[in-house]
């Protein structure tokens, strides 16, 4: 069990970098065309272009929360097993 949680880990790990990266793409996105620097096209015309910079923000966000929320059942599990193997 502990090995599992040990091997999740890394997965989580990963999932906070793209989501880290995800979510300035997409922040970065949602300034710029809110500026007017970039024409989102025909798809995202009757959308706010902060709409994609507020997911831009809370994609990041959101990950590093369950990065922590894992972090701490990861810590409970090793605990209550007296120590890591």
């Amino acid at each position: 069990m502990l090995a599992m949680l040990k091997a999740t880990r890394v997965f989580v790990a990963i999932g906070l970098v793209v989501g880290g990266l995800a979510g300035a793409l997409l922040f970065g996105l949602g300034i710029a065309a809110y500026f007017g620097a970039i024409d989102l096209g025909p798809d995202f015309a009757s959308m706010n272009p902060l709409y994609l910079a507020i997911l831009g923000f809370g994609l990041p966000l959101g990950a590093w929360l369950g990065w922590l929320r894992f972090n701490s059942l990861f810590d409970r599990a090793v605990t209550s097993r007296g120590g890591a193997d």
